[in-house]
């Protein structure tokens, strides 16, 4: 039996912010709405309309509003293009008398079809909102989960700025990537290698796809732990807000690693060989785009590194699995289905420069191996980092890390730019 939660049993973040997205107080970016309609009858002049918030949309067209208003009392019939997915609902509206008759169906779910009639337009327009926020919940579900398989900007599943991408990558930074050692910590050794770390970086991005621009903020905070010589435990809050064309998304979870190491280097020994499984959950939604999800995920991540000396070498691999459990948003009970696999496969370089500078440059391969609206995509990235230290006792303590760095994300129809500036500290 499907495990059911609702957005008030998830993270404090989650429901704070649909506060203020229902507040309006949420900020917006200034690009392509995620949604758009167009409407054509007899006589008529056809019409399209863009905006962020679908329930607001899908009232407008059915109860002939705005700029719809001259469909009032016609036979027409109207497509929804939902982030970039033509046809993901197609509303035919008959009248005959003092009968309204609306068929809803989608290009992108042939087996949708939902016939409601009504005395007046408002009422068959209440009528459609109540049945995707009740009758229709699990229906909707199957429509989202679809729309994930072609949309290349669902939040949920199927893109670099999804969901499941995303948590995916802070995994895989976790525990498939290595962090580099500066020539004075090379020449400390093992006395300058502090497991217990506190890590938070602030990652700004933008990225453009199928007409649809968006932009991206992101707080993942991590705290490291040591449970014995050759086990460790990470634990993650990863905090994001995504603006996707006008609508707002939120993110929040919780991310748990145990990093295995089954080599450990050494002044002798240069290889490292580390596993890490690891699992977590978070929470994603949107009030404007009707999408919310609580996704589990589970993996492992494999780290590989040989340092030559001048320079250090690491190749990365990782699977999980990502599925989600249902939850409410607004009133509505949504479930995106998620039931998705990624496999991502990286290089890393990293270069000590100076005594506390060091450099890295990495390379990223991601695949979703279940539908997806972007089937894989690469990230070619690179941080600069600085080791701050107490001189006085700089071979025993390392005090911290800055770094700056900067990646980007390709894939089929679409591209991201992103700035990260972060920090670490040993103890």
């Amino acid at each position: 039996m499907k495990n059911k939660t609702t957005l008030r049993n998830n993270t404090t973040l989650a429901a704070l912010a649909l506060l203020a997205t229902a507040a309006g107080i949420a900020p917006k970016a200034h690009a392509s709405d995620v949604f758009s309609v167009t409407a054509t009858g007899a006589g008529v002049t056809s019409q399209t309309k863009a905006n962020s918030d679908l329930e607001a949309l899908i009232r407008d067209v059915i109860e002939s509003r705005e700029q719809f208003i001259n469909f009032r009392s016609t036979n027409f019939n109207s497509i929804l293009n939902w982030g970039g997915v033509p046809g993901a609902l197609n509303f035919q509206q008959t009248h005959s008398g003092a009968v309204f008759t609306g068929v809803l169906t989608s290009h992108v779910l042939p087996g949708l079809r939902v016939t409601k009639s009504a005395t007046s337009q408002d009422e068959l327009g209440d009528q459609f909102v109540e049945f995707f926020k009740k009758d229709g919940s699990g229906v909707y579900s199957e429509l989202l989960k679809a729309i994930s398989a072609q949309s290349k900007v669902s939040p949920t599943d199927g893109n670099p700025n999804a969901d499941t991408a995303r948590n995916a990558t802070v995994d895989f930074q976790n525990g498939a990537q290595t962090s580099g050692e500066t020539k004075a910590e090379k020449k400390a050794g093992a006395a300058a290698n502090v497991p217990n770390a506190f890590q938070f970086d602030m990652e700004l991005g933008t990225f453009k796809a199928n007409g649809i621009e968006g932009r991206t903020y992101s707080l993942p905070l991590a705290k490291r732990f040591t449970l014995s010589e050759r086990v460790g435990l990470n634990l993650g809050i990863p905090l994001s807000l995504s603006e996707i064309g006008g609508a707002t998304v939120y993110s929040g979870g919780l991310n748990v690693g145990l990093p295995i190491s089954l080599q450990k280097k050494s002044m002798g020994q240069p290889i490292t060989w580390r596993v890490t499984p690891f699992g977590g959950a978070s929470v994603t939604a949107s009030k404007d785009m009707l999408v919310g999800g609580t996704i589990l995920r589970a993996g492992l991540s494999n780290l590989m590194a040989y340092d030559f000396g001048k320079f250090e070498v690491a190749i990365g691999n990782q699977f999980s699995q990502h599925s989600s459990v249902e939850m409410e948003i607004a009133g509505t009970k949504i479930d995106p289905r998620v039931d998705q696999q990624i496999l991502k496969n990286g290089i890393q370089v990293c270069v000590p420069i100076a005594e506390n500078w060091i450099v890295e440059a990495y390379a990223i391969q991601t695949n979703f191996l279940a539908e997806a609206g972007v089937k894989h995509y690469a990230t070619f990235g690179g941080d600069i980092g600085y080791r701050v230290h107490d001189t006085k006792d700089a071979i025993k303590r390392v005090v911290g890390t800055l770094r700056v760095g900067a990646y980007i994300d390709e894939g089929s129809g679409f591209s991201g730019a992103h700035f990260r500036i972060g920090s670490s500290w040993k103890f």
